[in-house]
């Protein structure tokens, strides 16, 4: 089995908490509106939480991407490794 990373851990629980579904759901390959009724604003939703998290920012055609909780991981695990400012 596949370890999962912590950056990967942090992003399922808030996707999980975010769209109201169980934590096991939450893999990466689950699809977010697919599988989660999830519309445009609720993935919005997800990204700025996330974004609050990490303290960083994307930028629209990077959020537009994402349709699967491995996108999420994919989008924020290059900026997670980054140092963060003080």
């Amino acid at each position: 089995m596949i370890q999962e990373t912590e950056t990967a851990r942090r992003i399922r629980t808030i996707v999980s908490r975010e769209l109201r579904v169980d934590l096991d759901r939450v893999t990466p390959a689950a699809d977010l509106a697919r599988d989660f009724a999830a519309d445009h604003i609720d993935v919005a939703c997800v990204i700025v939480e996330i974004e609050d998290e990490y303290e960083v920012r994307f930028g629209e055609a990077e959020i537009e991407a994402v349709k699967t909780v491995a996108d999420v991981i994919a989008l924020i695990e290059p900026a997670a490794a980054l140092p963060q400012a003080a």
